[in-house]
Parts: C-alpha cells; sequence; structure tokens
C-alpha cells in the first residue's frame, strides 16, 4: 500500500486549503476515476465532531482513503468570490501546524495522480 503525505506542518504555508478533487488512474486497469467529495455516505466523521467542525474526518472512496487531521467538510458557500466546493463539498485543511492530510492508495498504485487546492481567506501564511 502507498502512501503519500501531502499536507504537513512544513508545508502548510497557505491560511487554509481547499482539497476539491483527485483524479485517480489505475495503470493495472487503465480507469481514471475522479474523487469529488460529493458522497455524503463515504465521509467518516470523528467521533462526535460535526463535519462543520474541524476534526480528524475522512474520506474513502474506490479503496482511496483522504485522512484529515484538522479539517472539515466545505459545502459551496463562497469564499472571496469562488464556491467552497465544485460539486456539493471539498475538504477544507486548517490553519494550523498540527493540520494535515494523508492519502492512502490501494496496492497496484496510480499512473496519475492530481489534486486542486486554493486558499481559503484573504489573509495566507
Amino acid at each position: 500500500m502507498n502512501t503519500r503525505s501531502f499536507f504537513s506542518k512544513a508545508t502548510l504555508l497557505v491560511v487554509t486549503l481547499l482539497l476539491s478533487f483527485v483524479g485517480v488512474t489505475k495503470s493495472a486497469v487503465s480507469e481514471t476515476k475522479t474523487i469529488n467529495f460529493d458522497t455524503a455516505e463515504n465521509w467518516v466523521q470523528s467521533g462526535s465532531t460535526s463535519f462543520t467542525s474541524y476534526g480528524a474526518h475522512a474520506y474513502i472512496e474506490s479503496g482511496v482513503t483522504i485522512q484529515g487531521t484538522n479539517v472539515l467538510r466545505n459545502a459551496v458557500a463562497a469564499q472571496d468570490g469562488f464556491a467552497g466546493a465544485l460539486g456539493t463539498y471539498s475538504m477544507r485543511v486548517g490553519n494550523t501546524a498540527v493540520s494535515a492530510v494523508e492519502i492512502t492508495i490501494p496496492s497496484g498504485g496510480v499512473a496519475d495522480f492530481s489534486f486542486k487546492v486554493r486558499r481559503w481567506d484573504g489573509t495566507p501564511i
């Protein structure tokens, strides 16, 4: 199983990042899969912490696990003239040294991997 950590305290230089979608291509099958965070049933809540509050929430789809530390499930409300999500939901990463997102990809890996990120407000670090 391959694990990649894309946001950690050393790399979180933007106030709050908005993870819009992850494009995953399985090389063995040559299948393209887009993970857009829009399926409510795929979200894993951090205990009793609301999805709209920062916590250790996760999103699981097609064997890919996106586990966040200090993240929340963001909806479409606009911030700085941009929608909060490209579809129904997105994963928003908090502006703290402990914030992180780890993406675990099933065995076999991927051929291509991409994601969209943007700042959340007008005061990025």
